[in-house]
């Protein structure tokens, strides 16, 4: 998946087919938090009744209440360094906060860049939390063809074959963590101890 990226102005911004991916994950967790494709196209919206009944359902997911955060705070700046192996700049982070996305769907995004301030080197973590639908949707559309890890999260994929991002899915959280400089190993630990610390 794209990623939120830091430019050399120190700017963040996500790439676009980060940003089409997870649309679609979240046009999943509407449609599962809507019972179905069916209702959805009969009915024109829920009655009050209805909202409170979805709303509260959604409260009680992991993540549905998760608000505003901050995704620099799952990875210290040390842990970055000694999975890159040299020093990097602060951390710059970007959030969304939280955002009704549909009918009782509640989705918060954050991102957080560490970079290299003398080489190209990066560790880049988006961080998106949501419903329980986000593990189904990775588990089944994003993972489906590419190599799965074991034992990281619910489910873990590597983005492609040069094994330099990794997609990793635990509850209502998605985590994608993208490197420049890193190897496997160290980038599986980073994925461990973010996916610890999530709200």
């Amino acid at each position: 998946m794209d990623k939120v990226e830091s430019t050399n102005r120190g700017a963040l911004r996500i790439r676009p087919h980060v940003l089409g991916g997870l649309m679609l994950l979240l046009a999943l967790a509407v449609v599962a938090a809507c019972g179905g494709g069916d209702d959805v196209t009969k009915t024109a919206g829920p009655t009050n009744q209805q909202q409170s009944t979805t709303t509260a359902a959604a409260a009680s997911q992991p993540g549905a209440n998760a608000g505003s955060f901050d995704a620099c705070s799952l990875l210290t700046k040390n842990e970055v360094e000694a999975a890159l192996g040299e020093s990097v700049q602060d951390p710059q982070s970007f959030s969304t906060g939280s955002q009704d996305v549909g009918p009782g769907v509640t989705v918060s995004v954050s991102a957080c860049d560490y970079s290299s301030p003398t080489t190209v080197h990066s560790v880049n973590l988006s961080v998106w939390i949501g419903s329980d639908a986000i593990t189904q949707a990775i588990d089944q559309l994003v993972c489906q063809q590419k190599d799965r890890l074991q034992g990281l999260g619910d489910v873990a994929c590597w983005y492609d074959s040069s094994h330099d991002e990794l997609q990793v899915a635990k509850g209502g959280a998605f985590l994608d963590i993208t490197t420049s400089g890193a190897t496997e190993g160290p980038i599986q630990t980073l994925a461990q101890k973010a996916l610890d610390r999530l709200p």
